[in-house]
């Protein structure tokens, strides 16, 4: 049977990739030769082969180094039959092999950010890591195949789309920098909406979500965090502060920035935790035990936000945590 060019690399420096498999296995006694394989054969080979095909010439460089990013992969459970992440597998399987030309320019670059963004996708609950490849698929479809770098900032912008608020400013700034139908295609615009407007009001407004009517009143957008025994960070009830960065979280002596937004919610650990202010009022406002809140001139009765135990506000954002649940609930001013 004819060997596909992938496997005759593997074949022609099978002492090369024997010994960085054996150093992995110095390392990590248990790891098993058959199951990796395993991965090679239906995790690599689409991969490579797909970037092999848009050139050729680079073959040898391209098979080492998605080998290599395999092994270290594998060794750490991450891809093969035993992989504790659901993303990266899919992103191999699924993703990968449609980026040939882009992995092709730099097969390690490309192929471990993809990994990394996935897998980071896959541990914040409230984002959506496969809803980002159906949107990096389609950034790809219009980036030229030979810009990797562009593909990769509008990766990012499509991860802050997909729920990664934390990376608001990042993706942002990286929306100046990319052509005007790959960040519409990042952020999932519509193609009537009105780029450069829609920019400034995304900028503008941490809670505009394009295509919605402004809000006319404080609204409860979503909620963050849980119990950790549910999937959640916190063993106590958070209490809430604000520093001059943000809102933060505090709970069994750690703390964690909170980032939202209209695209989603994250928690990012501190260590050491910042000095903080409890209440964080930047502006007049309250919240009185039935729900009722006053900001400014403007008021709203939210029954969700009753027995409130803990509240800050940041700017646009009122974070407030209750006696009935571990999750912070988010409201836009």
């Amino acid at each position: 049977m004819t060997m596909t060019v992938f496997e005759s690399h593997l074949a022609d420096r099978r002492d090369r990739f024997n010994s960085a498999f054996a150093a992995a296995r110095m390392a990590r006694p248990r790891l098993d030769g058959a199951a990796f394989l395993g991965v090679l054969r239906e995790a690599v080979a689409p991969v490579a082969e797909a970037a092999i095909a848009t050139q050729p010439d680079r073959a040898a460089v391209i098979v080492e180094a998605l080998y290599d990013l395999a092994l270290d992969l594998f060794r750490q459970d991450l891809l093969g039959s035993r992989a504790r992440s659901a993303a990266i597998p899919l992103a191999w399987s699924d993703l990968l092999p449609k980026l040939g030309a882009f992995v092709a320019i730099d097969p390690l670059r490309a192929a471990a950010s993809i990994s990394n963004a996935a897998y980071n996708l896959e541990r914040v609950p409230e984002a959506g890591a496969t809803e980002w490849m159906a949107r990096l698929l389609q950034v790809a479809a219009l980036t030229p195949s030979g810009d990797l770098d562009a593909l990769l900032r509008g990766g990012q912008v499509a991860a802050w789309r997909s729920g990664m608020a934390h990376y608001r400013a990042s993706a942002l700034a990286a929306c100046d920098d990319l052509a005007e139908p790959l960040a519409r295609a990042a952020l999932g615009l519509d193609p009537s909406a009105p780029f450069s407007e829609t920019l400034t009001r995304l900028r503008a407004d941490r809670w505009y979500l394009p295509g919605e009517p402004a809000r006319e009143s404080p609204r409860v957008m979503g909620e963050v965090g849980g119990f950790r025994g549910l999937g959640g960070p916190f063993l106590t009830l958070p209490r809430l502060a604000v520093d001059a960065t943000g809102l933060l979280a505090r709970a069994g002596g750690r703390a964690w920035r909170l980032n939202a937004d209209a695209f989603g919610a994250t928690l990012l650990p501190l260590h050491p935790a910042p000095d903080t202010n409890e209440r964080g009022a930047a502006r007049a406002w309250s919240l009185k035990p039935d729900g009722a809140l006053q900001i400014d001139k403007r008021r709203a009765v939210l029954p969700v936000l009753a027995d409130s135990l803990s509240n800050a506000r940041f700017e646009d954002t009122v974070a407030v945590v209750t006696a009935w649940s571990y999750k912070i609930k988010l409201v836009a001013v």
